[in-house]
């Protein structure tokens, strides 16, 4: 199961080609939804801006089924 997760993470990290994961919604299940997005060679900063943009544009809100931190 790691294996089919991973398997979209590895051609940037071995390109070397910046990445960022960021919440796009929720499926039918009110499951969380991301993207992800790879941008060319030293650019981290562009996307840092693509992503702060969208988050800004999403919904955001607690799952069905939530559980709160655990108070130490």
């Amino acid at each position: 199961m790691l294996s089919d997760l991973m398997r979209f993470v590895t051609p940037a990290n071995l390109t070397g080609h910046p990445a960022i994961s960021i919440p796009v919604g929720y499926d039918r299940k009110e499951m969380p939804v991301g993207l992800q997005i790879i941008g060319r060679p030293w650019e981290e900063a562009l996307l840092l801006r693509i992503a702060v943009n969208m988050e800004g544009k999403m919904e955001l809100r607690k799952p069905v089924v939530f559980k709160p931190p655990v108070k130490q």
